[in-house]
């Protein structure tokens, strides 16, 4: 009603409906984690990016209404929910009864680790949401639908990071329990390196080809959102890293939720200042200072907690090397195609030489393997199966 948008009521029910069966699903996850079924998480993630890329396919090629796809999205979160019954169902014989709560002192327990995390999850979406809620108001609902383009993330980017952390948090949570600094240090590390490989592509070719798929993609209507996309693409190397996950890990959940509350604070002052004086960019921009400064304080409390220096958990030479190496294969992608068209074909012409080229290069610099990527199916982030335990 404050954004005078009715026509997005409907839509916004059968939303909560995709909504609903997807955190009843989402439950599974530590679960598959705990008894080692790291292939049945993967499976899960990679269906539900697919499902997005398949979404998106449908809306170019069919010209479906929003209505429909919104249905398509309450049908597949019903899916997957199904599915994963389904697989918790195949290892009943493991999990036996569980046992969610134990007595006054195990609930109050459970609340301490959980209110932080669950308030911290709803700031998130405030913050998320709130660079749309201020262009609806400064400029109107045709204005947001532009917006809202250039404000859409990669769902499959997300998917598989946080796929990676669900992973490899135990694993943290094991090793600061030991106070193996150490341990914890080399793992956080490692992942880094393993996500980098693959967000760093992403980013330099969708910011580089994003005049060229915007307008493929949402067609002409939609050319002003490929400024505002490739200002949330730089939220990209950010995602490299889950570091709300490490600081659960280390037994913080506060310090996640008073930094994320500091953060929407400044990203809503941001937000007022900079599309007063900028106009429709600026709250993008208020977006992506304020996710750098939440990331900024998380990483600051991990380094102090840890008692290292930044340098030692964050290997800057690896990501210059996947920089640079993204860098020069967007290039000779970008020289090859820049007179073509923006159609599909030059899309996937242009993907196809980026990926080729990246990927000679980073064998040939020595950082990147094709067994990074043909391991996740089989739960091998990291060169050996669920971090070196059985299966």
């Amino acid at each position: 009603e404050i954004q005078h948008n009715y026509t997005v009521e409907s839509h916004f029910k059968i939303f909560g409906i995709y909504g609903a069966f997807l955190i009843a699903s989402s439950f599974s996850d530590p679960v598959f984690i705990m008894y080692r079924r790291v292939r049945y998480l993967f499976t899960l993630s990679v269906l539900h990016g697919l499902f997005f890329v398949a979404l998106t396919l449908w809306y170019i090629f069919m010209k479906s209404s929003p209505d429909t796809l919104f249905k398509a999205m309450a049908v597949f979160g019903l899916c997957k929910y199904l599915l994963a019954l389904t697989l918790l169902f195949r290892i009943r014989s493991k999990t036996g009864v569980i046992h969610f709560f134990r007595g006054k002192s195990t609930f109050l327990l459970q609340m301490s680790f959980f209110l932080p995390i669950a308030l911290s999850n709803t700031v998130d979406i405030m913050s998320r949401w709130l660079d749309k809620f201020v262009i609806s108001v400064f400029f109107g609902a045709g204005s947001l639908g532009v917006f809202y383009v250039g404000a859409l993330e990669i769902p499959f980017i997300g998917i598989v990071v946080s796929s990676v952390f669900n992973v490899i948090s135990p694993v943290l949570n094991s090793l600061h329990h030991k106070n193996d600094i150490e341990g914890f240090v080399k793992l956080v590390k490692q992942t880094f390196q393993f996500t980098s490989k693959i967000i760093w592509p992403v980013f330099v070719y969708l910011f580089v080809f994003a005049d060229h798929i915007i307008p493929l993609i949402f067609k002409e209507d939609f050319q002003g959102a490929v400024t505002p996309f490739r200002i949330y693409l730089l939220l990209m190397p950010l995602r490299i890293a889950s570091y709300g996950t490490i600081m659960l890990a280390l037994g913080r959940p506060r310090i996640v939720f008073l930094s994320a509350f500091a953060a929407l604070a400044v990203n809503f002052v941001l937000n007022i200042v900079l599309v007063i004086h900028i106009g429709f960019i600026g709250p993008a921009i208020a977006t992506v200072i304020s996710s750098y400064f939440h990331v900024f304080v998380l990483l600051y409390v991990i380094v102090r907690k840890l008692n290292i220096r930044v340098s030692e958990l964050i290997p800057f030479n690896f990501f210059l090397a996947a920089g640079v190496t993204s860098g020069l294969a967007v290039m000779i992608a970008y020289a090859i195609t820049w007179k073509f068209t923006s159609d599909l074909s030059t899309i996937i012409f242009s993907f196809t030489i980026f990926m080729t080229a990246y990927f000679f290069l980073g064998t040939y610099a020595g950082f990147l393997r094709l067994s990074d990527f043909t391991g996740m199916a089989g739960g091998r982030y990291f060169g050996k199966k669920d971090h070196g335990r059985k299966s």
